[in-house]
């Protein structure tokens, strides 16, 4: 037998890996375009068609001026907002087309983005369905910290919490069973890099990520593809509901390596296995939650979750308020060469009111701590409805106790208080 060398096994696996997508995709895809088909089919129904939008005015107010080189000037930096949302179903509902644009126009900086968050056609069917297009999925139950929510490439010129997302280009197939449960079936087509903030902006490190220098562990069709599936299934034991999910994603991971390469910070996206598990028991006014992931990445192993319990005192002191008390704990066990984060050992505790009137306010109130040392985040979420249209939202971030010497800046100094006012039509 002839020995190529371990360029050609390489170069097998990799065309093994292609055309095992090929095929997941073409699968997956073969599902959809049945229900396309079968959709065409002459009804005697009506359609409808379903358009409604948002706008919105905001404002960051930072504590301080900012403090690393190139970032504007001044305490304010307002921003504009805004979405719509197109629905068209017909054939009793089982069929319809969505579209859903959001835009932002940062009026201070280059925080600008225009996105397709959602643009699909879905079929519906009574044990199955079938999308293609572009979706934002979420998965997750915690409050502090989504691991498992990987579809979607994290929105970074958005909030600092990680929840806005991109839209993903794919191909889904869920499968229902009221007695086996349900499985999600994803082809991800197109792979979106993570934006990072620039010199000019705030909420960033003193070195710059380089987008425009962004390498990748695999090239072609590997780079730009991925598969993931998702089980879920709630279970009833006495007077406990469980919600329960399984997880695996393969592919170009969404969180980047950041390697130094001068006085810049280069992002590299290498190929991931991450199996993800969730976890909600609902027991009487109690609720317990976990997220959990393991992830195989450059050659290194490495596991992180959050597990946590909210309180709900309903009718709080005999009024329509509910009050939640919540605590989570958060570990993260990857090495400093893995992509960066700050939730390797903490605690989270936090208050949720839910006042249930006729404002619809909302206030949740919490802090991040970690167990190793002083650092702290404080965090606070209000809204409240103005008028039938016009929604009133605060946000704020508070960084406390971080070590200036070992960053290279305060980020307290960065602690801000984000303001918005959203209208709907």
């Amino acid at each position: 037998m002839i020995d190529l060398g371990p360029g050609a096994d390489a170069l097998a696996r990799s065309c093994g890996e292609w055309l095992m997508r090929l095929r997941v995709t073409m699968l997956i895809g073969s599902v959809v375009l049945g229900g396309i088909v079968k959709a065409a089919e002459p009804v005697a129904d009506s359609s409808s068609m379903r358009i409604t939008g948002e706008l919105a005015a905001s404002a960051w107010t930072f504590r301080d001026p900012g403090q690393l080189s190139g970032q504007a000037d001044g305490l304010f930096f307002p921003m504009l907002e805004g979405q719509m949302r197109f629905d068209y179903s017909w054939n009793n509902e089982h069929d319809r087309l969505t579209l859903q644009p959001y835009g932002r126009w940062d009026i201070r900086t280059d925080r600008d983005l225009i996105d397709l968050q959602d643009a699909y056609y879905l079929h519906t069917d009574e044990q199955w369905d079938g999308l293609l297009g572009v979706q934002t999925v979420f998965w997750g139950v915690t409050e502090a910290r989504h691991l498992v929510n990987i579809i979607n490439q994290v929105d970074g010129l958005g909030d600092v919490d990680e929840e806005d997302r991109l839209g993903q280009p794919m191909v889904n197939v869920n499968l229902f069973s009221p007695r086996l449960g349900n499985l999600g079936l994803y082809s991800l087509l197109g792979f979106r890099e993570r934006e990072f903030p620039s010199a000019e902006d705030r909420l960033r490190t003193p070195m710059i990520v380089a987008e425009d220098k962004a390498q990748f562990e695999e090239d072609g069709f590997a780079r730009h593809s991925a598969l993931a599936m998702r089980y879920s299934n709630v279970l009833a034991l006495d007077d406990v509901s469980m919600d329960v999910a399984v997880s695996y994603f393969y592919g170009t991971g969404r969180e980047p390596r950041l390697v130094p390469s001068g006085q810049m910070l280069v992002p590299f996206y290498d190929m991931i296995h991450q199996v993800g598990i969730e976890g909600l028991a609902v027991w009487n006014d109690w609720q317990f939650k976990y997220e959990g992931i393991w992830r195989t990445q450059a050659d290194e192993e490495f596991s992180a979750g959050v597990a946590g319990v909210e309180y709900t005192i309903p009718g709080f002191f005999n009024t329509s308020a509910d009050i939640g008390i919540l605590g989570e704990y958060l570990f993260d066990d990857r090495s400093q060469a893995m992509p960066p984060t700050l939730f390797d050992r903490d605690v989270f505790a936090g208050l949720r009111v839910s006042v249930n009137n006729e404002n619809n306010s909302y206030l949740l109130a919490g802090v991040v701590m970690d167990t190793q040392d002083s650092e702290k985040v404080f965090r606070l979420e209000y809204s409240q409805r103005l008028m039938d249209e016009l929604l009133l939202e605060i946000e704020g971030r508070a960084f406390i106790g971080f070590d200036e010497d070992e960053l290279g800046y305060d980020p307290n100094q960065d602690s801000f208080i984000l303001t918005r006012l959203r209208t709907f039509f």
